[in-house]
Parts: C-alpha cells; sequence; structure tokens
C-alpha cells in the first residue's frame, strides 16, 4: 500500500494524538485521589468519543476490491459486495468499548475491575497505533537491539 499524502499523514496522526492524550486523561482518572466524579468520567468520555469520530472521518479511503466483468446471463445481476476488512474501524470499535469499560470501571471504585478495564484500554489503543500507521502505508521502527 502506498504511503499517504504527508498532508492527509499528518492530519491522521494528529487526530490519532488526541485520541491518545484522552485515552491517557482517563487511565490518570484512574487513580486520582479523590476518585472523579461521574460527570468528569463522562465528559472525558464524551470527547474521546468525538475524537475517535474525527480519527475515523480523517482515514483515508480504502481501496475498492476489484471486481471482474462476466457475459452472458450472470452479467444481468448485481455483483455480490464482497467484505471489505476493516481492523483499523474494528480496533476504534473495540477501543471505544475498553473505554466505556474503563469509565464504569472507575465509576465501581473495584480495583481488579479498573486493572482489567486499563489493561485492555492500553492493549487496544495500542493496536490502533500499529493499524492506524499501517493504513497510512508507514512503519514503526524496529527496536534496534544492541549486544
Amino acid at each position: 500500500m502506498p504511503a499517504a499524502d504527508p498532508s492527509t499523514a499528518l492530519t491522521v496522526l494528529g487526530n490519532l494524538g488526541a485520541v491518545q492524550s484522552l485515552i491517557g486523561q482517563l487511565t490518570a482518572m484512574a487513580s486520582a485521589k479523590p476518585a472523579p466524579s461521574p460527570t468528569d468520567l463522562q465528559a472525558v468520555q464524551d470527547k474521546l468519543t468525538a475524537a475517535i469520530a474525527t480519527l475515523k472521518s480523517s482515514l483515508p479511503a480504502p481501496p475498492l476490491p476489484v471486481t471482474g466483468k462476466t457475459s452472458g446471463a450472470s452479467a444481468d445481476l448485481p455483483p455480490l459486495p464482497i467484505p471489505v476488512p476493516n481492523p483499523l474501524g474494528d480496533a476504534l470499535t473495540k477501543l471505544q468499548g475498553d473505554a466505556t469499560a474503563l469509565v464504569a470501571a472507575i465509576t465501581s471504585l473495584d480495583p481488579a475491575k479498573v486493572l482489567a478495564a486499563l489493561t485492555a484500554t492500553v492493549t487496544d489503543l495500542l493496536a490502533v497505533v500499529t493499524q492506524t500507521v499501517a493504513g497510512l502505508g508507514l512503519s514503526l521502527p524496529l527496536p534496534v537491539v544492541q549486544h
């Protein structure tokens, strides 16, 4: 996949940064003393929902699947839709669900639930970052191991 043009890439990466920042706010709220109010948690979650929607809308459109032309009787039938996998869309949807679960866990004040929700959120945020970078046709630098 060719890399997105620099302007698009910068816009998408900026929007990804906004999502990461809001996830950071939620994770900080998980250990805040005193515990944040449900209203404050909901406000951050609402901002996160908007940031995820902005990120989705800024992504370049995936290439359309190629369909072959046929002749004969089947040529009169409309082509069947070919499902196009959308790993980034799936990862963003999962991250949104994780954020909802994290807000519920923080509100419950149950440390075990908070830890599980934090783990899922951070893990899925990494998936979003990876899929976003890959979707732009970029690559993450591999760590250099020195011996």
